[in-house]
């Protein structure tokens, strides 16, 4: 019995300990710097666009496409599944109103747009809200992957689209695109 309550004793101090030491975790968590996350050793060419922004890409798996539009690169993916876009703004804004305007955009391609997912992200060295967007246009789900900046200088969308389902096979391809981003105008975050 000596040993049970021994147990016991042990159980309820280390879920006190825990219980104690969880709203601090939760604190220093919030508080966690951003990642970094850089370009790809194999995104060698660069593509400067409007705004000051770069991308870079691996040339063996991105192809840029003529933009009808001033503000806007456009990328094709080899195998044709996925494309990539760079739409630059110049009017100032913030991350949550260019996030709206977005969505609005997307509602007039298809179905309400759906946000899957959405976090803050820092890619080389620039702080952004990475979202993922689904869209059903004639039955398919198109997602919209990618990033946005909107500041006092202005605005920066850049979103890799493919069918939803094409996701998992291409999402490390999608991710690398969109880590090749760099947005030499604007002030790199502490």
């Amino acid at each position: 019995m000596a040993n049970y309550s021994l147990s016991a004793t042990k159980f309820a101090c280390s879920l006190l300990t825990a219980l104690l030491l969880a709203p601090a975790l939760l604190i220093a968590d919030e508080d966690k710097e951003l990642a970094n996350r850089v370009r790809g050793a194999d995104a060698t060419q660069a593509h400067k666009g409007p705004g000051g922004a770069t991308i870079w890409v691996d040339p063996t798996k991105w192809t840029w496409v003529k933009s009808d539009k001033e503000d806007t690169l456009a990328f094709l993916y080899q195998t044709g599944f996925a494309q990539a876009r760079l739409l630059v703004g110049e009017e100032a804004t913030d991350n949550e109103t260019l996030l709206a305007n977005l969505l609005d955009r997307l509602g007039k391609v298809g179905s309400e747009p759906e946000v899957l997912f959405r976090e803050p992200r820092r890619i080389n060295g620039v702080d952004m809200l990475c979202v993922q967007v689904r869209v059903v246009n004639d039955d398919r789900k198109v997602l919209y992957y990618g990033v946005i900046r909107g500041d006092e200088t202005g605005s920066y969308e850049l979103f890799t689209i493919t069918w939803e389902e094409m996701l998992g096979p291409y999402y490390d391809e999608l991710t690398k695109v969109i880590e090749g981003l760099e947005l030499p105008s604007v002030a790199a975050q502490p």
